[in-house]
């Protein structure tokens, strides 16, 4: 009797240390990220994912050339409810250049169509939130699944020299989707992370002004399923 109370109480022990374990190694800690991308490409479309389209349909290109330079930046924020799931706040800032040389332009508006050189600069900025569901918190490697919605703002324009802007384009649009990645534990509290977008569906209001011809406002959605180097997140995160 007393061999079986001894175990008894040696395996309450046993769970009871356990359970302090995990919770101080996964529950409640709070949570710091942040992720980066820097993307360049010879030849990326002009439409900045969709959210800028084509809308100048009267841009003919002739043996142009496209240099784009995209940088993000993706903080957040957030807290593990359980060693699985966990819920935040994420901002994100993305910054896009993209040179355009040997463009042949040709606008109803001008008598002369002609190559010119132009610079199309976008600036985004969004809030939103977050949860997280991580497969297997208690190993090294993390996998984990991450839905999100964002609120954004985006101003783009297009300048050909002298600082002449031909159009510019301002929105408000939310994202909705699921980012999926890993994580590798560094230490007990600090973690490298790889992230990609897997799902992101957009719609949002959009106002064009142009140089030459009307001025609109128009509404506008899309789903993107692809991933690609562009969102791609490399980051870190401190668990406290």
């Amino acid at each position: 009797m007393k061999i079986i109370i001894i175990i008894l109480v040696f395996g309450a022990l046993l769970q009871i240390s356990s359970a302090q374990i995990v919770t101080e190694t996964h529950h409640n800690k709070n949570i710091l990220g942040g992720g980066f991308n820097f993307h360049t490409s010879n030849n990326p479309p002009i439409n900045l994912g969709g959210i800028v389209s084509n809308f100048v349909n009267a841009y003919f290109f002739t043996k142009a050339r496209f240099e784009m330079t995209k940088f993000s930046i993706s903080p957040y924020f957030g807290r593990e409810i359980t060693p699985n799931i966990s819920l935040g706040i994420k901002l994100n800032y993305i910054d896009t250049k993209t040179e355009q040389k040997n463009v042949y332009i040709g606008i109803p508006q001008m008598p002369q169509p002609q190559f010119i050189y132009s610079e199309i600069t976008s600036n985004e900025f969004g809030i939103g939130i977050f949860s997280r569901y991580t497969f297997n918190p208690e190993s090294k490697v993390n996998l984990f699944i991450e839905p999100y919605f964002t609120y954004n703002k985006l101003n783009a324009k297009e300048d050909v020299g002298n600082n002449r802007i031909i159009w510019e384009v301002n929105t408000n649009h939310i994202h909705t989707g699921i980012d999926t990645g890993a994580s590798y534990d560094i230490s007990s509290i600090i973690s490298a992370t790889l992230k990609a977008n897997i799902v992101d569906y957009v719609n949002g209001n959009r106002e064009i002004l142009r140089l030459h011809g009307d001025n609109e406002n128009t509404k506008f959605s899309h789903l993107l399923t692809a991933t690609n180097l562009s969102n791609v997140y490399f980051g870190f995160e401190i668990r406290l």
